[in-house]
C-alpha cells in the first residue's frame, strides 16, 4: 500500500489547517480518527494513503457542517456557490445533492434545471445551507441516452451555476409546457350580441410523460354560454417532450346581450391531476368590437412563484400566504418562449394598488433570443405592504405585454394579487 513521507504527520496536517480549522473541529476530527492521545500518531510514523485519505474526508465533511452551523444562526442571504453534485451521473426520478455554499432552502429564490423551472416547494427535508436535496425532475430535452445538464440556483445576492450528467428514467412528477395560442373567432366580424361563434384556440404541448389532458373553457360574465368543447381531452405521449403536440381546440359559445367577458381555457392532467396550467391572459370579448388577438409566436410557459407564497394555475393569482410574514417577498417567473429572432422587453408594466404592491422587474427587463423557440427568463419581485404582524397590502392586479423590437408582435400577461385568509 503506498505510504506518504514521515515529515506528513498529523500534527503537520493539523497546523497546515490552522486558518481552517477551530480548535473544536481539530479535537472532533482526532476523536474521528481514534487519536485522542497524542501517542496515536508517534514521531516518525508513515501514515498511509488510506488513513490520509479517510482524514482529508472527515476534514470536508466537518467544515461542511461547522459552515451548516454557522450559517443556521445568521439569516444574512449569501451569494450560492455550487461546489460539486453527488453523485455527478443521476437518474431521471433519483435524489441527488448540491453541494456548494449560499445554499440556504428558505433564501433559494429559484431553481433552473436546462432552463425548466423546478418549484422551490420541491428542495427536499434535510437540505442545508451546504447541502441541497432534491429529485432529478423529468427533462423535456433530454436525449434517450442522457447527457450533461446545466442546474442554476438564484437568491437575492446572486446565481451560481453547475453542471452534472442526467439519465432518463421515470419521474414522480410530470414536466410539461403547455402554450396557448389563440387564433381567432368564426365568423370573423366585429362581435354581435346573442349570436354563436367558433373560437379556435391552438394548444402546444410537450410532455415528459405519457398523459391526456382534459381541456374546459368558461365565461367570466354571466350571459355568455359555453356550448361546447371540442374536442375536450387531447391525448399526448412522452415523444412531445421534444417533438411537441399540437391540437386546436374549438369551442362553441354564444354571445351575451351587451358588454364583455372573458373567454378563459384550462387544462388538467388526468393522470398527473397535480398538473394543470390555464391561459394567461383571458381572451376578451367585447360586443360591437373585433377581438384582438396576441402574437402567436410569443407563448408563455408554466409559471411559478417561488418562496413561501405560491401560484394558482387554475386561477392565475399570485398567493401571499399570511403566516409567511417573515418572507414578504414573492418571485414570480414567467417562461416566454419567442418563436422570431430579435430582441423583446417587458412594456406597459401596471400594478394595482401600486402603494400596496411594489414591484421590480429582477429579470427579462429587455431579453435576446437567438433561436427560434428560445426562451426569455422573466422575472419580477412582488413586496406587499405590511406591518409588523400581518399583511396589509389590499388584493390586486399585476399586467404587462412582452413586446418584440419592432413593437409588430405583443403578448399580455395579466395576474391576480391575493393576500390569503390566516
Amino acid at each position: 500500500m503506498p505510504t506518504i513521507d514521515a515529515t506528513q504527520s498529523l500534527a503537520i496536517l493539523l497546523d497546515a489547517l490552522d486558518g481552517e480549522l477551530t480548535q473544536a473541529s481539530k479535537d472532533a476530527l482526532k476523536a474521528q480518527l481514534n487519536i485522542l492521545n497524542p501517542a496515536g500518531v508517534a514521531p516518525g510514523d508513515l501514515i498511509t494513503a488510506d488513513l490520509f485519505n479517510r482524514m482529508l474526508s472527515d476534514i470536508e465533511d466537518l467544515m461542511s457542517r461547522v459552515a451548516a452551523l454557522e450559517e443556521a444562526g445568521d439569516d444574512t442571504v449569501k451569494a450560492p456557490r455550487i461546489i460539486r453534485f453527488e453523485p455527478s451521473i443521476v437518474r431521471t426520478g433519483s435524489q441527488f445533492a448540491v453541494i456548494g455554499e449560499g445554499l440556504n432552502p428558505a433564501h433559494i429564490q429559484q431553481i433552473l434545471i436546462e432552463n425548466s423551472f423546478v418549484p422551490t416547494g420541491s428542495i427536499k427535508a434535510g437540505s442545508t445551507a451546504t447541502r441541497l436535496l432534491l429529485d432529478a425532475p423529468a427533462i423535456l430535452s433530454l436525449p434517450s441516452a442522457g447527457g450533461p445538464v446545466i442546474l442554476s440556483l438564484t437568491n437575492a445576492a446572486g446565481t451560481a451555476e453547475g453542471s452534472y450528467t442526467q439519465l432518463p428514467g421515470v419521474a414522480a412528477n410530470i414536466q410539461a409546457n403547455i402554450g396557448f395560442v389563440p387564433q381567432g373567432l368564426t365568423p370573423n366580424e366585429a362581435i354581435v350580441a346573442n349570436k354563436v361563434y367558433t373560437a379556435r384556440i391552438e394548444l402546444d404541448i410537450h410532455s415528459s410523460h405519457d398523459e391526456t389532458f382534459d381541456v374546459a373553457a368558461a365565461f367570466d360574465t354571466a350571459g355568455w354560454q359555453i356550448q361546447s368543447v371540442n374536442p375536450a381531452s387531447v391525448t399526448v405521449t412522452a415523444q412531445s417532450a421534444n417533438d411537441g403536440h399540437k391540437q386546436v381546440i374549438e369551442i362553441g359559445l354564444r354571445t351575451g346581450a351587451s358588454g364583455s367577458a372573458k373567454l378563459s381555457l384550462r387544462v388538467r392532467g388526468r393522470v398527473f391531476t397535480a398538473f394543470e396550467q390555464v391561459m394567461v391572459p383571458d381572451l376578451t370579448l367585447e360586443v360591437a368590437q373585433t377581438t384582438q388577438l396576441p402574437s402567436p409566436l410569443i407563448k408563455f410557459g408554466t409559471i411559478e412563484v417561488a418562496g413561501p407564497h405560491g401560484w394558482d394555475g387554475a386561477a392565475a393569482r399570485v398567493m401571499i400566504h399570511r403566516p409567511s410574514i417573515s418572507s414578504p417577498e414573492a418571485f414570480l417567473s414567467v417562461p416566454t418562449q419567442c418563436d422570431l429572432v430579435g430582441s423583446y422587453s417587458i412594456q406597459n408594466l401596471v400594478v394595482q394598488p401600486a402603494a400596496d404592491w411594489p414591484t421590480v422587474v429582477i429579470d427579462g427587463q429587455n431579453f435576446q433570443i437567438n433561436q427560434v423557440g428560445g426562451i426569455g427568463n422573466v422575472r419580477l419581485r412582488l413586496t406587499p405592504e405590511k406591518d409588523a404582524n400581518e399583511f396589509t397590502a389590499a388584493n390586486g392586479t399585476l399586467s404587462f405585454e412582452i413586446v418584440s423590437q419592432n413593437g409588430q408582435h405583443r403578448r399580455p400577461f395579466s395576474a391576480q394579487l391575493v393576500v390569503l385568509p390566516a
